[in-house]
């Protein structure tokens, strides 16, 4: 049981400080701009990439609790379910707070996809639009 108990609470650890330090990495601005956002995210994949650590290890961690759970005294198991209710909320805000960033970026790649069709729609126009041959300036003393 003591074990089973270490592990939730190591994972709970786990999880707040990779939420704490996502937190800061990424920065909890409104403000931030899309480019600011994805140099971050690019900059801290480390960071990310110990989260499909984290889901390996909890994975782990639940087939381990439901096989001794049915052999732990009641206190145990009360004890084992509130903190794997507590690892259970980390991960909750952990998603959230990813969620809001995946948000943030889905709206970006909107805007940029708008402004490249704009970009776009404008180049064919300049195809379309072709100038007049021999179309330079002359003169009232020239010859053409």
């Amino acid at each position: 049981m003591r074990d089973l108990a270490d592990e939730f609470l190591e994972i709970s650890e786990r999880y707040r400080r990779l939420e704490k330090e996502l937190a800061v990495l990424l920065g909890q601005s409104d403000s931030q701009s899309s480019r600011e956002l994805t140099g971050a995210i690019l900059r801290n994949r480390d960071c990310l990439a110990r989260i499909d650590q984290m889901n390996s290890a909890v994975l782990r961690l639940s087939d381990q609790w439901k096989k001794s759970r049915a052999r732990l005294d009641s206190t145990s198991r009360e004890k084992i379910d509130d903190l794997a209710e507590k690892a259970c909320a980390h991960a909750t805000r952990m998603h959230q707070l990813c969620s809001n960033y995946i948000q943030k970026l889905q709206d970006a790649k909107d805007k940029l996809q708008r402004d490249l069709a704009d970009l776009g729609k404008g180049l064919r126009y300049l195809k379309n639009v072709q100038p007049v041959k021999h179309n330079y300036p002359k003169f009232i003393d020239s010859m053409y």
